[in-house]
């Protein structure tokens, strides 16, 4: 089972290398599940950078 989501396919873009995110990419038309962003969402991503978490860069 693989899972995808608009927070996912946000964070792909930020590849820089374009083959390697087109690669990536070309994955995300394989999941069957497919998580859209929501307030419950939004905010539990709030609460884990308040307690330490950082963006993945």
């Amino acid at each position: 089972m693989l899972v995808s989501s608009d927070a996912i396919e946000f964070e792909l873009q930020k590849i820089p290398d374009t083959c390697h995110r087109h690669q990536i990419l070309a994955f995300l038309g394989v999941p069957n599940i497919f998580i859209e962003s929501n307030e419950n969402i939004e905010s539990r991503a709030e609460t884990l950078c308040k307690i330490g978490f950082t963006f993945y860069m």
